[in-house]
């Protein structure tokens, strides 16, 4: 009779030519042997795809998934779909492990998601983000530790962690949204479990080199559709963050900022947004809040963006 592993690691991949060799070997030089891997070639047009064949025909317990591309939550969904293991761990591409990251002692451990340590770098910089060891034993341990860090990168991200597959169950990455499709899949997640056990050795390297702000810009649409969800998910974790709640807002105005200066009033005048901004601007500053307002007018944004755009002119005309 053939085992399921204990352990499936999902990377998803897209023209990751360059670091997956780096993410895969990561699993491979692992002293903890009882896994299974999944590579999901989300349609790449580089040589991705052959480096995830040429890795299964090496080591049976790799299995390649090529895809149509579909985004990194499809690629995710389809691992999710063929996962066999007890547990299941996220790997990103262009980010690693490090070595005996997966040694645990797995019949000592029954919480419903493990929590660990983690390494930021960068061409510029390396930082260790130190998890403060503890375990989590029921539901209100839990929400209060949500009620403080969830603003933190751990909880809103799927990577230096190990979840439950029982306790993923139906949940998956929503592939209508393209930025913060994993803090909703980790809100979901957290909504249905009981306890969490934080460790302090480190797991995961994650690669920060690029900036979301610069990588990806949202219609206003797409923005209102995420908000939407992430206020949603949050309200049933029943806690009241105000960070996570402005963290929310902002970040999607900011990701649409240039379809708002196209199209203003499909921002100002939406219901969704309006609902949106009054549950948050308790959390703003005053000079924000009237700032907003002010802005809230077409002719007076019309008015400013003008000036901007003069301004910029000017600056550059001293360099010709």
């Amino acid at each position: 009779m053939i085992m399921n592993p204990l352990i499936s690691i999902i990377v998803p991949i897209y023209n990751s030519e360059k670091t997956l060799n780096r993410c895969v070997d990561s699993i491979l030089q692992q002293t903890f042997t009882d896994w299974e891997l999944l590579l999901i070639d989300d349609g790449s047009k580089d040589s991705s795809g052959d480096i995830c064949d040429e890795y299964a025909r090496k080591d049976p317990r790799i299995k390649v998934f090529h895809k149509e591309n579909g985004g990194v939550s499809s690629a995710r969904n389809v691992g999710l779909d063929n996962a066999k293991g007890e547990w299941i761990t996220f790997v990103d591409s262009d980010d690693w492990i490090v070595n005996n990251a997966l040694d645990i002692d797995y019949d000592e451990v029954d919480e419903d998601l493990l929590l660990f340590s983690y390494y930021l770098v960068s061409s510029k910089k390396e930082k260790l983000e130190k998890m403060t060891q503890c375990v989590l034993s029921n539901k209100n341990e839990l929400a209060s530790f949500c009620e403080k860090y969830l603003i933190c990168t751990i909880l809103r991200s799927p990577w230096s962690k190990i979840f439950k597959r029982e306790k993923i169950n139906s949940i998956r990455f929503d592939e209508n949204i393209r930025i913060g499709e994993d803090t909703l899949f980790m809100f979901d997640y957290l909504i249905g479990i009981q306890s969490c056990r934080v460790f302090n050795n480190v797991f995961y390297v994650y690669n920060c080199e690029n900036s979301l702000y610069s990588k990806y810009k949202l219609s206003i649409e797409e923005a209102v559709y995420a908000m939407e969800k992430l206020f949603q998910s949050y309200d049933m974790l029943s806690i009241v963050n105000g960070q996570v709640e402005k963290y929310i807002f902002l970040d999607y105005k900011l990701y649409c900022y240039e379809d708002i200066c196209e199209h203003h009033n499909l921002w100002f005048r939406n219901a969704l947004v309006y609902k949106f901004y009054n549950r948050v601007k308790r959390y703003l500053d005053f000079n924000y809040r009237i700032r907003y307002y002010i802005l809230s007018y077409n002719a007076v944004f019309r008015l400013v963006m003008f000036y901007k755009k003069m301004k910029r002119k000017r600056l550059i005309s001293l360099f010709l």
